[in-house]
């Protein structure tokens, strides 16, 4: 999952990241993913990663071209958008999330997705040789 937030260390994209952390386990064994992008720049990640533990990647995307390309429109002109993206491994968008102000909510439908494409019949991810 692709998770794309307006700033490191500003509240809701705290509360966002470290639900994302909380249910990063869960998560993984469901066999996802987890990568946040925002306009930071690395360092700031860094320090954000390592105050709140946050054990999954965080990616700098500092001329919105990421953003962009994935049709993140930035919220009333100026803040950048909040939106998650639940994808498969064949790459296809099965779920996006979005909400400004809701990050836990960003989490909830996140998983909830998750667990939809790893039910009996959906296959995801290939087992293991």
């Amino acid at each position: 999952m692709l998770y794309f937030y307006p700033r490191d260390f500003t509240f809701v994209c705290t509360q966002e990241s470290c639900g994302f952390r909380d249910d990063y386990a869960q998560l993984q064994g469901l066999g996802a993913e987890v990568l946040g992008v925002s306009g930071d720049a690395p360092a700031s990640h860094a320090r954000f990663k390592e105050r709140h533990q946050l054990p999954f990647p965080l990616l700098s995307d500092a001329d919105g071209h990421v953003r962009r390309l994935y049709g993140v429109k930035p919220f009333w002109g100026l803040v950048p958008g909040r939106v998650t993206f639940v994808v498969d491994e064949a790459g296809l968008v099965r779920r996006r999330i979005q909400s400004q102000y809701r990050g836990r909510h960003h989490v909830d439908e996140a998983l909830e997705a998750v667990r939809s494409l790893t039910r009996p019949g959906i296959r995801t991810r290939s087992p293991p040789t």
